[in-house]
């Protein structure tokens, strides 16, 4: 068996479990090659509650008889510490997202909890590619399908893209960007998803062009209030975004 069908193997048997929760990601995408991608994709699941993560842990755990641990970065000793620490505290360890790693030993299984995040449309909504947005709820069986979705009308020149096509990746128009150093931040930590997808056979140059405008925008604008915590916050951007900034543009330009 190849890895899509050992991957599509494990998602039917999460789908069939009562977690409270939804699949997302490229995992369920079946319009590209799992097997030839350079960084292999895990099966990425978000449950609705703490409470719900405590009862996927479990379910993987106990009745699909998964093992937590999985890749190169996380050890099994770490990840085998941080389901004990969810199952005990019923909180995750601190922060606005706590995930947990899982495996039978070939297909690794993310489960994770957001804070405020209840649905599926929740979930997805703060994800950042259109590429990425569909989601398997599985409470409900159903499969929501964004990926097609038509990028924000400001935006189209800049990133030179309409949308409509599960293989081109926008910015999420469900996410907003408003200029300032914090919210330019938040987006620019998934700048490697960009290159990751890239080799996954997906176009992400829209969203390169969409981060280096961002940069740009952000620097142009300088210090959003007359604050020196706000100018502060400027110029930490300016000493770690412009050069980012350079990087990004010197990656559209090898790759247009």
């Amino acid at each position: 068996m190849s890895l899509r069908d050992d991957i599509d193997a494990m998602q039917m048997r999460i789908m069939e479990t009562d977690i409270d929760g939804c699949i997302t990601g490229s995992s369920l995408a079946q319009n590209w090659d799992v097997d030839e991608a350079e960084v292999k994709p895990d099966i990425d699941i978000f449950t609705y509650s703490p409470y719900a993560m405590v009862h996927a842990i479990d379910v993987l755990e106990y009745k699909l008889g998964l093992a937590p641990g999985g890749d190169e970065v996380s050890s099994d000793k770490g990840e085998a510490w941080k389901a004990k620490k969810m199952r005990t505290s019923g909180r995750g360890f601190g922060r606005d997202l706590a995930t947990c790693k899982f495996t039978d030993g070939n297909v690794v299984v993310n489960v994770s909890n957001r804070k405020g995040e209840k649905s599926a449309m929740d979930v997805i909504a703060r994800f950042d590619m259109s590429i990425v947005l569909q989601a398997y709820d599985i409470p409900s069986g159903s499969l929501i399908d964004m990926r097609c979705v038509q990028p924000k009308a400001d935006l189209v020149d800049v990133i030179k893209s309409t949308g409509g096509d599960p293989m081109v990746a926008v910015p999420n128009p469900f996410r907003s960007f408003d200029g300032t150093t914090w919210n330019a931040v938040k987006w620019l930590r998934q700048w490697d998803r960009v290159i990751k997808y890239w080799n996954r056979g997906f176009d992400t140059l829209p969203m390169a062009r969409f981060y280096s405008n961002m940069i740009k925008e952000v620097i142009d604008g300088g210090s959003l209030f007359k604050t020196e915590a706000s100018k502060e916050a400027y110029q930490e951007f300016v000493d770690e975004y412009a050069e980012l900034g350079t990087k990004i543009d010197e990656w559209i330009k090898e790759k247009e």
